[in-house]
């Protein structure tokens, strides 16, 4: 029901972001670390580290968004 709206909202924050990031990250890179936080996350939770698998998974939301960002904002 808010997705349209927040997913407007997150591409402002994003689109304001992607510009300022160090140029030799690139978004395959970005996508690699969303990747290794993502599996650091499952592993987190299977071990029952709650708070370290949840802070792994915000890691992995944000650089998720942000690849997608970088990519348009570099062309």
């Amino acid at each position: 029901m808010f997705d349209r709206q927040l997913r407007g909202l997150s591409a402002q924050v994003w689109d304001s972001v992607a510009p300022h990031t160090p140029a030799r990250l690139t978004p395959v890179a970005i996508s690699g670390l969303a990747l290794g936080f993502g599996l650091g996350a499952a592993m987190a939770a299977a071990t029952g580290l709650t708070a370290i698998a949840v802070a792994l998974w915000l890691a992995n939301r944000l650089a998720d968004g942000l690849d997608g960002a970088v990519a348009r904002a570099r062309g």
